[in-house]
């Protein structure tokens, strides 16, 4: 009997115990570290289907696209126009209606688009170097849609993606958090390289690896936007440039 006195006592005190460090953890404000979530986990495969929209939404939002000011083809002002990404939320104005698409393709030179419509209405079109549209929120809780905007390149063989959280202002896109590169893949420069080669580039600093981030945000009581944090994996090079890469393991922090 006092045995078993002697365990509850000791359980209980446990339990308190664990009560008053989770209770410690968190600032005057309510934030916890136990309250991190995770925003995106680049290490996924990138999206590649392109949005099904209807026609006459397609019309819309190419016309919205200004005449090209270089030598086009004639009867093809935009032959190369296409439009990758396609979000729904309110985005210009709080608790409004309204569809993002991101248009790759632009002649001249120019950047991608990100324009905006309310029903039929332009609200906004700005200039954006992403090319795609991976999710939106709205972090700060003020009825309007934050945007993670990637983007992806290739240079002698690497692959790298981007990504940044951005907001409408003014009808302008605005940087919130720049995330930088969240996925770089240096595989391809090692496939059919010899030894002497493979040495090469591992004394450039490449490694045959695929890197990719887990991006985390801490919430902030009211209207703040929240904290960002960064776990770096790595994953071996998969067996073909098809397969999506696995067997991750964390890198830093640690």
């Amino acid at each position: 009997m006092v045995l078993r006195i002697l365990v509850a006592a000791l359980c209980f005190s446990l339990l308190s115990c664990k009560d008053l460090v989770d209770k410690y953890k968190r600032s005057n404000s309510g934030v916890s570290a136990l309250d991190k979530a995770v925003l995106y986990d680049f290490r996924s495969a990138a999206a590649s289907a392109r949005p099904s929209i209807d026609s006459e939404a397609e019309k819309r939002v190419l016309a919205a696209i200004p005449p090209p000011s270089c030598p086009v083809a004639p009867n093809q002002p935009h032959p190369s126009l296409q439009i990758n990404s396609l979000a729904t939320g309110s985005f210009t104005y709080a608790a409004e209606q309204e569809s993002a698409y991101l248009v790759s393709g632009l002649p001249c030179g120019w950047s991608n688009k990100l324009i905006v419509f309310s029903s039929s209405k332009l609200q906004a079109s700005s200039d954006t170097a992403y090319s795609s549209i991976a999710r939106t929120f709205d972090l700060n809780r003020d009825d309007k849609n934050e945007l993670l905007l990637t983007g992806e390149a290739t240079h002698n063989g690497e692959l790298s993606r981007e990504a940044s959280l951005e907001t409408f202002e003014k009808n302008s896109l605005r940087p919130l958090e720049n995330f930088g590169i969240v996925y770089h893949d240096t595989c391809s420069l090692f496939t059919g390289a010899d030894e002497a080669k493979r040495k090469d580039l591992i004394a450039k600093g490449l490694i045959p690896y695929v890197e990719s981030v887990v991006i985390y945000y801490l919430p902030h009581p009211g209207h703040e936007m929240p904290s960002f944090t960064a776990e770096r994996f790595r994953a071996p090079c998969p067996a073909s440039p098809t397969i999506t890469p696995s067997n991750w393991h964390l890198v830093s922090p640690k």
